[in-house]
């Protein structure tokens, strides 16, 4: 037999394979996601706790990239999107196999209200002479409308009891593994290399994760582990015990180690939140134990780090690139959030444009050093970037996902179930954990950022549903159908 004419054989029929495989394996999640729709969903939010979206303060000029890039194809978005598109549709699909009661969900108007937002920008900027890739772009709100969508998949995916809590320890084992390996990574192997601390501004510290979506997840295991151990005691066994309370032990460190001011803040606020949901003896002992510990971390790393930056002065000076110079001048930081305003002034109530640039971006160092067109297309507020893009219209569109959010969790708070209150408490302790980035971070171009800003929006909807299903009162009938079939309705 002569092997060189099989393995000649092989090598010309390897694409043939690769692609029946690939065909095969689409067949196969296909009818996995019909019966299963979670099955599409847990991919994503592993995903999104686990893999890095961002290569800002490496070394490396060469950084790959990831499956948040939209690389050099000619779509306007990354693959990510629109498999969470993908995602969406098939669900809906599966809806029409598997008929089941329609969960609520008070922001979908909100969400279409986004939709058709950035439809009329598209209508308005190919008008104007704009390339809709400019529209469309990830620079301006597009993200937001992409969030829906995988609120949407997240909403429709998870229809049965048993999912929740099956959702509730993938995030759960997921934000542990991630959590350890951000420590292993930091004590063994010097941290993360997207060190900009490190890298660009000389400060003597190696961190767990840059990426405050890293810091995120692991927030997400320490509100589950949290309220799991406090509140759901039913069928914790040991292997969940011990894989809760090294969550709560190790998710704090992680964070602190981060040295991102904007996590720092985030696990307080997001921490406070979740005492709120702990028993009356785990609270205390919280406010006693935990809570202490952790301020004091907090503070000597953020000491050690702002001691070494240049214009802060230490720990009393924590927010010296937001603060006024004793001078009076503006420093950059500063300088690029009144460019914006002025802006947004100018336009108050259409916003520049999803395309839009502020004007002046050439002052600020960073915009001015940005690739491309991205100089002046993003800031340093993620309320003012949708102010000054889409103006009070968008402004008033992202004011009512919050406010939507807010009444709906008010209104449920106390009758969700004990084994999914983990899984409710975490999405919205993770919303609050964002507030600080999106309040003085860049989140909205950033694709990872908004994901995960859809995680966490669909959790409590999801943790929730069971009631919102039971709760629906059953049908009244009339009492000749009653009387001729005494089966109905036993």
């Amino acid at each position: 037999m002569n092997w060189d004419y099989l393995l000649i054989a092989y090598y010309l029929s390897l694409p043939f394979l690769m692609a029946i495989g690939a065909a095969l394996g689409l067949v196969a999640v296909g009818v996995l996601g019909i019966n299963r729709p979670k099955l599409m969903v847990y991919p994503f939010v592993i995903a999104l706790i686990a893999i890095g979206g961002t290569s800002f303060g490496t070394n490396d000029v060469f950084a790959s990239r990831s499956i948040y890039t939209r690389g050099s194809g000619q779509v306007f978005y990354p693959i990510v999107f629109w498999m969470a598109l993908a995602g969406l549709a098939w669900t809906k699909v599966s809806q029409a196999f598997n008929p089941r009661p329609r969960l609520e969900c008070n922001l979908r108007p909100w969400m279409l209200g986004w939709l058709l937002l950035l439809g009329a920008h598209l209508v308005v900027g190919l008008l104007l002479g704009v390339e809709a890739g400019d529209i469309l772009s990830t620079f301006g709100f597009a993200n937001l409308v992409w969030m829906s969508v995988f609120i949407l998949l997240m909403v429709n995916a998870f229809d049965r009891e048993a999912d929740v809590d099956e959702l509730t320890k993938v995030i759960l084992l997921a934000a542990l593994g991630h959590t350890l390996f951000g420590l292993v990574r930091w004590a063994a192997f010097g941290g993360d290399p997207a060190n900009v601390y490190a890298n660009r501004e000389n400060i003597n510290v190696k961190l767990t994760f840059f990426d405050i979506n890293d810091s995120l997840g692991c927030l997400l295991g320490m509100v589950i582990a949290a309220v799991r151990l406090s509140r759901d005691k039913r069928s914790q066994g040991f292997f969940w015990s011990a894989v809760c309370w090294a969550s709560l032990l190790l998710s704090p460190l992680c964070i602190a180690l981060s040295y991102r001011r904007t996590a720092w803040l985030g696990i307080v606020v997001a921490g406070a939140f979740t005492l709120v949901f702990l028993s009356r003896r785990d609270r205390w002992l919280a406010l006693l134990t935990a809570v202490p510990v952790t301020l004091v971390g907090l503070g000597y790393v953020a000491s050690k780090r702002l001691s070494q930056t240049k214009g802060a002065g230490g720990l009393t000076n924590f927010f010296y690139d937001l603060a006024g110079k004793s001078s009076g001048g503006l420093n950059q930081r500063q300088l690029e959030l009144v460019l914006a305003w002025r802006d947004f002034i100018a336009h108050p109530i259409t916003g520049v444009g999803a395309w839009g640039h502020y004007k002046g971006a050439s002052l600020i160092e960073w915009q001015s050093s940005a690739r491309g067109g991205e100089g002046g297309a993003f800031l340093h507020s993620g309320f003012l970037h949708v102010a000054l893009k889409s103006g009070l219209v968008g402004f008033i569109l992202l004011m009512g996902l919050f406010f939507a959010l807010t009444v709906f969790v008010w209104r449920v708070r106390k009758s969700v179930d004990p084994a999914r209150l983990p899984l409710f408490v975490a999405g919205v302790a993770g919303i609050l954990f964002l507030m600080p980035d999106m309040t003085a971070g860049t989140p909205i171009p950033q694709v990872r950022t908004m994901l995960i800003w859809g995680l966490c929006f669909a959790l409590p909807y999801v943790a929730a549903q069971r009631h919102q299903v039971t709760a629906r009162p059953a049908p009244k009938l009339h009492p000749l159908v009653r009387r001729t079939n005494p089966a109905v309705g036993a």
